[in-house]
């Protein structure tokens, strides 16, 4: 048997407590089952997740992939020519 019930906590307006009790044939005492908090209709619950592939912006994968790279982010993608390593003036 579950009962459910409104929270009067603050910060948690429309939440339902809910409380699940069994009974044992015969037996004069009931036994607590389960407890908790469950969101009802108007309650604050966070919005859906979303996966960090589609949050970042396109700047930052940029970003990202130039340091994946070894070259600083926002200057220009090194020489074809030359060993490929970054001299003193492409640092900065």
């Amino acid at each position: 048997l579950t009962h459910r019930f409104a929270c009067h906590l603050p910060g948690y307006a429309g939440w339902l407590w809910y409380v699940t009790i069994a009974r044992a044939p015969r037996a004069k005492q009931v036994t607590v089952c389960e407890t908790g908090l469950m969101a009802g209709e108007g309650s604050l619950v966070a919005p859906p997740w979303v996966p960090y592939a589609e949050r970042v912006n396109e700047e930052e994968r940029e970003r990202l992939k130039a340091v994946a790279e070894g070259r600083v982010p926002g200057a220009p993608a090194p020489e074809a020519e030359g060993d490929g390593t970054l001299g003193a003036a492409a640092l900065g």
